[in-house]
């Protein structure tokens, strides 16, 4: 098995099992773990490379990492150190000396990282002792590394084997999106008694398949990623079967505040963008609507459960990985020599391309799918025309208000997404999941003018107390007329 490949369950799970298992005094099985993880997430499709005791200026790095960028003025790409890493054994997690040390290295080392390339880019480090972690970056004021995640999470009282980390800078990335990592990755929405109101949990991953509760940071601005056996501070607690509310397996109706419901990180990101940017402070209306409408709809016209093998192999709706490198592939593009275009045999090269104004271009594009844009672009002189693609691309391009001022690719970039759309299921779940949010903003907007609004207390009362409640599973839902 190949690090690429590897899911997050699999690369956590490797890092929580592996450091407390060895001896106390290999320092090697911890630089493995840390390899393990460099690869999997920072990996060579995307231009990174990382070499185990690094001789540089001042001793050996533990691992160094390297990036492969397109600079400005520099007509290749240039190798870039943007990580130290420095690893120590397992049984020092508790000695203060082993700590220090290890960050006079990482003071040492990165700022000969630091010297060694004048452009300005972000420069990190880690100090990794046994089980636990500290995360620097570099602080070109000072010039020295900062601690900015992490440090002895015994004495901190959030948990073992937790990565604390902040949920934007979470949601800014494209890592933790791909296949099977994205789905594990959620929100809770809770009913908080002291303030008798829905709230919003930070960002979490169910790394343990095994686990029957949902933990997640109890401030919405947090993420965590990891394992813990134990409930530290800091971390809002649910039974996973709570979730499942709207099947006939609960024995007993249960009090409503009790029930807490997870979303994918990724599906809030989108409510927060197309259906309402305010709609946190809302949250018994959105939840209300949604799950009126998960529970009654027939489950052959829209099931739970359906074409699960599809789901399976779907791409992350908000953040979809082939995106994101296809984005740092056309920002290349435009910094690199761009290849001379193949001319048609068929077309003798002596006769000229055609010159044609930009308006009738932009006319004749419009009725050109991707395939034939190219052909055509063989035969026309089409010059780049950057604002005519973002206009053709922001449909479908949600990353667009993030890269709409780069200098990139544009028409490459605007292509390769039709043409993803038409040949993969990359774009499959963001647009099965923008066709459920567009439906459930309607009723969340009209939940809102009511008097009475809905509620869900009003919803999860009607499906254990309701007609129909001994039914089958996929039974389907009638709600009185004053809940549309």
């Amino acid at each position: 098995m190949t690090a690429p490949n590897m899911s997050l369950k699999s690369v956590i799970q490797t890092a929580y099992d592996i450091p407390r298992r060895i001896h106390h005094g290999d320092e090697s099985a911890v630089t493995g773990v840390w390899n393990l993880l460099l690869n999997h997430y920072f990996n060579q499709r995307d231009g990174f490379v990382h070499r185990s005791e690094d001789k540089v200026e001042g001793g050996y790095v533990d691992m160094s990492s390297y990036q492969w960028v397109v600079r400005p003025n520099q007509p290749r790409r240039v190798r870039t150190p943007f990580l130290v890493t420095q690893c120590k054994r397992t049984a020092r997690e508790n000695d203060k000396a082993t700590w220090a040390e290890g960050f006079d290295q990482l003071k040492r080392y990165m700022r000969h990282m630091v010297a060694q390339h004048p452009w300005r880019h972000p420069q990190y480090g880690i100090i990794a002792v046994g089980r636990y972690v500290e995360f620097y970056k570099w602080d070109a004021a000072k010039s020295v590394p900062v601690l900015y995640a992490g440090r002895d999470l015994k004495e901190s009282g959030q948990g073992a084997q937790l990565l604390w980390l902040d949920a934007d800078e979470l949601e800014r990335t494209y890592r933790f999106r791909e296949k099977e990592e994205w789905v594990g990755t959620y929100r809770l929405i809770y009913f908080d008694r002291s303030s008798q109101a829905y709230r919003l949990s930070g960002i979490a991953h169910l790394a343990d398949p095994i686990e029957t509760f949902f933990k997640a940071p109890i401030d919405r601005n947090q993420a965590c990623i990891g394992l813990t056996n134990r409930d530290p501070s800091g971390l809002v607690r649910y039974h996973v079967q709570n979730a499942a509310l709207w099947s006939s397996s609960l024995a007993k109706p249960v009090d409503w505040r009790e029930f807490a419901f997870a979303v994918h990180a990724s599906c809030w990101s989108l409510t927060l963008r197309f259906v309402d940017a305010d709609v946190e402070n809302h949250l018994y209306s959105i939840l209300a609507v949604s799950l009126k409408r998960m529970t009654e709809l027939h489950s052959e016209e829209f099931p739970v459960w359906d074409s699960w093998t599809k789901k399976r192999r779907a791409q992350d709706p908000f953040r979809i990985p082939v995106v994101g490198r296809l984005i740092e592939e056309c920002k290349r593009r435009r910094a690199e020599p761009a290849p001379a275009l193949r001319r048609s045999s068929r077309v003798r090269s002596r006769i000229p391309r055609l010159n044609l104004p930009c308006d009738i271009l932009c006319l004749i594009l419009d009725r050109l799918d991707y395939l034939s844009v190219r052909r055509f672009c063989q035969a026309v002189h089409c010059p780049p025309m950057d604002s005519y693609w973002r206009g053709r691309a922001a449909p479908h391009l949600l990353e667009l208000d993030e890269i709409r001022h780069e200098d990139l690719d544009w028409r490459h970039l605007c292509l390769e997404i039709e043409k993803l759309r038409r040949s993969s299921e990359s774009f499959w779940t963001r647009d099965r999941t923008l066709k459920i949010l567009r439906h459930n903003k309607d009723a969340y907007l009209r939940n809102l003018k009511k008097a009475q609004p809905l509620t869900p207390k009003d919803v999860i009362n009607h499906i254990q107390y309701g007609v129909g409640r001994d039914a089958a599973f996929n039974r389907v839902f009638k709600y009185p007329d004053e809940f549309n």
